[in-house]
């Protein structure tokens, strides 16, 4: 089935669904229904008897990505495709309408530019990454909205992250971010993760009467949970990921500020390597190899690429009196 763009989509225009309601496709028929489009920025409704629901937002469901449909969607209609007139896939359904307890509507991820980036990521066995600011956003209050501001409070700033180094404080308010309008700190959320890390963003602000423009290089989000993948190849029995993955919000380091300037976290250590025999050891940080600062995994491989003697790895964040520097010997 070819893809189509969920962003052509607007309300009334006509869809069909394609599930497999109630596991009744056995012989691999799917079941059909059809609708329009009810909304194409819908948030999922919260779970029911969830007391505070945005006090977690596990998904991206929650930051108004969804498409509402007024087809119906069933139990077991999940992953089935939302098609448009021109046969062309512009959703994944999901039933979690019909999960919470509420009259059962069709929901779907839209086929976007995200959308298509995951699916590419997974197809190649690589992990699905998403961009982090480190800021943690706050909403503006009832009064400041009807006095016409839109944007996302910085509540506070996560000492070594992208935020940090572009120049944002606690009180900014972000109002935009490559160009796109900032309505809340849902939309700050989705559109900082929708880009991958590296990706160097355009961060307009306001700090009282002043205003801003920063760009900032984001690093990588934290995602919680079992993932599976294909790692990377490692280098001499050793692979990093970015700090932040370990580093942003309740995972704090509690000492170094040396690896405020940058550093790379030890996500793997392979038993018996070279690596592995230099006393290196998972959750360790790696601020410089020799004398090169590191920040990012491809700045790590950049710096280890081509050598094949012995390198030298500093580590940050030690307590005093341990040995910062590592020697890794070639393989073999």
């Amino acid at each position: 089935m070819r893809w189509g763009d969920a962003a052509r989509l607007e309300r009334g225009h006509f869809v069909v669904t394609l599930g497999n309601a109630y596991a009744i496709a056995r012989e691999g028929r799917a079941s059909a229904s059809f609708g329009i489009v009810s909304n194409v920025t819908g948030k999922a409704p919260p779970l029911s008897g969830e007391r505070h629901p945005r006090a977690s937002k596990p998904t991206l469901y929650h930051f108004g990505t969804l498409i509402q449909t007024d087809a119906r969607l069933h139990a077991g209609t999940s992953g089935g495709a939302l098609v448009n007139v021109d046969g062309e896939m512009v959703g994944l359904l999901t039933s979690l309408a019909a999960q919470a307890g509420q009259e059962p509507g069709a929901w779907a991820i839209p086929v976007d530019e995200t959308f298509r980036r995951i699916v590419d990521t997974l197809k190649q066995g690589k992990e699905v990454e998403y961009g982090l600011l480190g800021v943690s956003p706050q909403r503006l209050s009832p009064e400041e909205v009807r006095q016409g501001l839109r944007g996302a409070r910085v509540a506070s700033v996560d000492p070594s992250s992208p935020a940090r180094a572009a120049g944002l404080r606690a009180g900014d308010i972000i109002t935009s971010i490559n160009g796109r309008a900032i309505e809340d700190d849902d939309a700050l959320m989705l559109h900082v993760g929708r880009q991958p890390p590296a990706t160097v963003v355009k961060v307009e602000a306001s700090r009282g009467s002043q205003r801003l423009s920063l760009s900032a290089t984001l690093a990588k989000y934290p995602v919680v949970g079992k993932q599976i993948f294909t790692p990377a190849p490692a280098w001499r029995g050793l692979r990093v990921d970015y700090a932040s993955v370990r580093t942003a919000g309740p995972f704090s380091y509690p000492f170094g500020r040396d690896l405020h300037e940058g550093c790379v976290w030890i996500r793997e250590v392979e038993k018996d390597s070279p690596a592995w025999h230099s006393g290196l050891r998972p959750g360790m940080f790696i601020t410089h190899v020799d004398d090169q600062r590191v920040s990012t995994p491809r700045d790590f491989r950049a710096a280890t690429s081509g050598k094949a003697s012995r390198v030298q790895v500093r580590l940050g964040g030690l307590r005093p009196g341990e040995d910062e520097v590592r020697t890794v010997s070639p393989a073999g």
